[in-house]
């Protein structure tokens, strides 16, 4: 595309979208901000870690948002890649996301994570399992005492997200 992958994601999907609290490196949160601050208490102290730099790994975990950024994002995949009537990511696109690539083994923790589930496989950034006879698909992610977890059930037109300043 001729460009960082930051100005990529920020010209091609955040801005379109109007996630204008989204960013893609720690190092553009506001200083003084409402921002949350991380907690990891696994090491048995339960006060705030610092903010790691993600950069050189950005696309894996670098993006830090909002619970209404996000519901923008989830409602842009509910929509089929449209926003504001205009198709920002083709359908083709979304649909192979969605497909199977990796079979992922239904056994412990991963069969908590879907138990009335009949499958679940790896897409292309999605997890995905059955719930109830509908598609389900979903993606988590943790880093430095920051946590989220997305999923959608499109059939249903559902889409729910979770953040939480705390690791696991």
């Amino acid at each position: 595309a001729g460009q960082s992958w930051d100005d990529l994601v920020q010209t091609r999907i955040l801005d379109p979208l109007g996630m204008a609290s989204t960013v893609t490196s720690v190092r553009s949160l506001p200083a003084g901000g409402n921002v949350s601050t991380p907690h990891d208490p696994t090491n048995g102290d339960p006060r705030p870690v610092a903010w790691r730099n993600m950069d050189n790994t950005a696309a894996a975990g670098g993006i830090n948002s909002n619970v209404r950024d996000m519901a923008r994002w989830l409602q842009f995949q509910l929509a089929g890649g449209v926003v504001n009537g205009r198709q920002l990511v083709g359908r083709s696109f979304l649909d192979t996301m969605r497909k199977p690539e990796t079979l992922i083994q239904r056994e412990g923790s991963w069969a908590m994570m879907s138990p009335e589930g009949h499958f679940m496989a790896y897409g292309l950034g999605w997890i995905m399992s059955d719930y109830r006879g509908r598609q389900l698909l979903q993606h988590g992610g943790g880093i430095d005492g920051m946590s989220a977890m997305v999923g959608l059930l499109p059939e249903a037109e559902v889409g729910i997200g979770v953040l939480s300043n705390l690791n696991g």
